[in-house]
């Protein structure tokens, strides 16, 4: 977490490093940034850089963390369904726009692959994820599905799944929004009750 001294900056200054740090964690592979990348696309003394992380560990994560709130922002935004099936439709329409950007892509890639690295990092985001799946299984049984408790787990998380590696799909291909939809709602209609 940055320290003290990095919240008390300008809110510009704030932005304007963590801008940085993002292009150069999406561009870069995480264990062959350095720091003198940071400063220098920050256009900040190395001195102060230590002023405002302790590494760049703790630099990865607050970008990390905000990313991921960002994006949890985008879904919890999003418009409500009562079909689980409409749930993953709209959340693939919510976050198109953000997994299309380059930057946004490549930071989802190696934030995911970094912290199943770190145990109590992917134990925390997991924590999540199971929350917001909870809430989208309880969608599912009020809509009337009704399977035994483990296949119902596995039946959102294959849905989930299917979402993920279409927007993959998408951002690897420059598919449109109109064709992720068209591709999503043709796998679905295999799994409907």
């Amino acid at each position: 977490m940055p320290t003290k001294t990095f919240f008390n900056l300008p809110k510009e200054k704030q932005t304007k490093i963590i801008a940085a740090a993002r292009q150069v964690f999406a561009n870069k592979d995480v264990e062959d940034v350095k720091i003198s990348d940071i400063v220098s696309k920050a256009s900040i003394p190395r001195g102060s850089f230590y002023q405002y992380f302790s590494d760049l560990n703790d630099l990865f994560l607050y970008v990390f963390y905000e990313h991921w709130s960002c994006l949890e922002q985008v879904v919890d935004n999003m418009p409500k369904a009562d079909n689980i099936y409409d749930v993953f439709r709209n959340s693939l329409y919510a976050l198109y726009p953000y997994y299309m950007k380059r930057e946004t892509n490549e930071l989802v890639r190696k934030s995911v692959f970094y912290i199943k690295k770190d145990n109590a990092l992917w134990l925390k985001r997991n924590e999540k994820l199971r929350a917001r799946l909870k809430s989208f299984k309880d969608i599912a049984i009020k809509q009337g599905i009704s399977l035994p408790d483990k296949e119902l787990d596995l039946f959102i998380s294959l849905l989930n799944k299917i979402k993920d590696d279409l927007m993959d799909t998408a951002y690897e291909n420059g598919w449109s929004l109109n064709r992720v939809l068209e591709t999503y709602d043709k796998y679905i209609s295999f799994f409907r009750f």
